[in-house]
């Protein structure tokens, strides 16, 4: 991890995806719920959970400042929970070190459909939670 972001490997990451997450939620303008949110969803990428959650935190806190109905979620507080749990990880850092641990004679053998199944999961979740909108939107006028 320090080394990823003494290299500026995760500020790299975060940076192309916050142009990603402005296309997914075009309504978030704020400048510090980006930042972190796009922290949050490059250190997931990079297997690096336990990295993710301060900037996640941070990130979800800022979207509740922002919300102006404080007892629902905003559509971006869902938006970015959805794509927190279904978490595309393009290296999952804990598996991998699992099956080191337990002997595997190629422990990243399974990368290929690791990354695919999470992209998967990513876009279905996030087509799911605009259907959802929709239909939410559309039961509320």
């Amino acid at each position: 991890m320090r080394i990823l972001q003494e290299c500026n490997v995760i500020a790299w990451l975060a940076k192309k995806l916050r142009f990603l997450f402005r296309i997914i939620t075009p309504n978030l303008k704020d400048q510090e719920a980006l930042e972190c949110i796009s922290t949050n969803i490059a250190a997931n990428m990079l297997g690096l959970g336990f990295a993710a959650t301060p900037s996640g935190l941070k990130g979800m806190k800022r979207l509740q400042e922002l919300n102006e109905n404080k007892e629902e979620a905003s559509d971006e507080m869902i938006t970015f929970l959805v794509l927190n749990t279904a978490g595309v990880t393009l290296f999952p850092t804990t598996m991998i070190a699992i099956r080191q641990a337990l002997g595997s004679t190629n422990p990243l053998d399974f990368l290929v459909i690791s990354m695919i199944s999470s992209i998967g999961s990513t876009i279905l979740g996030l087509i799911m939670e605009r259907l959802m909108r929709k239909k939410r939107t559309c039961s509320t006028t």
